[in-house]
């Protein structure tokens, strides 16, 4: 594992601790697109809000620009629990 991957890998999990999950069952999940150490997509899941639950991944390919740097890309994805208190 190389540092890039251990940035991307703390980026991946800072994002999915953003999530707000609509339940308990929702995982909080965030999503790194990167080529090499230059990070070309990034999301999590949804804010919680009614209709707003895309997935990170889909989000983070949907962000990215020059979708000819795909192939050489890594996608870093971190799935945690979620916590939704009541």
């Amino acid at each position: 594992m190389t540092e890039d991957d251990k940035k991307h890998m703390a980026a991946a999990i800072a994002m999915a601790e953003q999530c707000e999950p609509k339940s308990a069952r929702v995982p909080r999940v965030g999503a790194i697109i990167a080529v090499g150490g230059i990070v070309i997509g990034q999301a999590h899941r949804g804010s919680g809000k009614p209709d707003d639950d895309d997935h990170a991944e889909k989000l983070a390919l949907a962000g990215v620009q020059d979708k000819k740097e795909l192939p050489r890309a890594t996608l870093y994805h971190w799935r945690g629990t979620a916590f939704v208190p009541g």
